[in-house]
């Protein structure tokens, strides 16, 4: 028993990793680059979903040392899925590595309670960009030092926290994955610019004289989060343009929410 439950502990560690290290790439391994791929990102997102709403139950039977019948039937219940999703996320992934290109239309699954999700999440994404680079100056000048570099550190974690469910989407939120190419690709762009901000600010973090640092390259910081924000500007615009193609009567609603982010 307690050999199946370390077993059962390690085959779920690695689910979670893989799935991780498929999504968001791995550094060290060149062909193992950040997915990309528009219909994949899609399947992936699906894949985590299930697995959202199944983990928790495989969990409290490692916790537990025991099972019961709800979270067995649950289990049962959600496995063909996952292993079904699995296997054609598999098969995608294999595809574009493969030089193939998959089809899908997404854009058309989206009701409008996603698109309206999709464009929150990219206004605040942007937002969290802009709060970044306003408390990295702060904390620079030593304006309110302690306050500006706590809520600095927040601004950070949420950015980063947004910019990944801006690629990847959530099943368990009901925010969509991005729906073509273009989008994700224009993502890819802002993450970048995000990931190089975010990059020098985390060197500097930990120095109990953040302001000192007199060689540390704050105006190329700035401008990274200013081309963020631009990238995600850009975003925001094919948004609008994409729900209206798939919903023109919603023109109000959308004009009305894209000014709001």
């Amino acid at each position: 028993k307690a050999e199946s439950l370390t077993s059962l502990a390690g085959t779920m560690a690695l689910f979670e990793d893989s799935h991780r290290d498929v999504v968001r790439g791995v550094g060290s391994l060149p062909e193992m680059p950040e997915l990309t791929d528009v219909c994949t990102l899609e399947k992936m997102r699906a894949v985590n979903g299930i697995w959202t709403y199944m983990s928790p139950h495989v969990s409290e039977i490692i916790d537990k040392a025991a099972t019961n019948n709800y979270g067995l039937e649950q289990i049962m219940d959600l496995n063909p899925t996952l292993y079904t999703l699995m296997n054609e996320a598999v098969y995608m992934y294999s595809a574009v590595n493969s030089g193939k290109k998959n089809q899908c239309d997404l854009a058309s699954e989206i009701k409008a309670e996603g698109w309206f999700k999709n464009l929150a999440e990219v206004g605040r994404q942007r937002v969290q960009t802009q709060k970044s680079a306003t408390f990295f100056l702060q904390v620079v000048k030593g304006v309110q030092y302690a306050a500006s570099r706590a809520s600095l550190t927040t601004a950070v974690a949420e950015g980063s926290e947004s910019m990944r469910l801006c690629i990847q989407g959530s099943y368990y939120l009901k925010l969509p994955s991005p729906p073509t190419q273009a989008l994700v690709d224009t993502l890819m762009e802002a993450q970048k610019y995000w990931n190089m901000m975010k990059s020098n600010i985390d060197n500097a973090l930990p120095s109990s004289k953040f302001y000192d640092l007199s060689n540390f390259p704050v105006t190329k910081t700035i401008n990274y989060a200013d081309d963020c924000t631009t990238k995600m500007d850009t975003i925001a615009g094919m948004y609008v343009q994409a729900t209206l193609a798939q919903m023109p009567t919603l023109r109000i609603l959308v004009v009305q929410i894209s000014w709001r982010q």
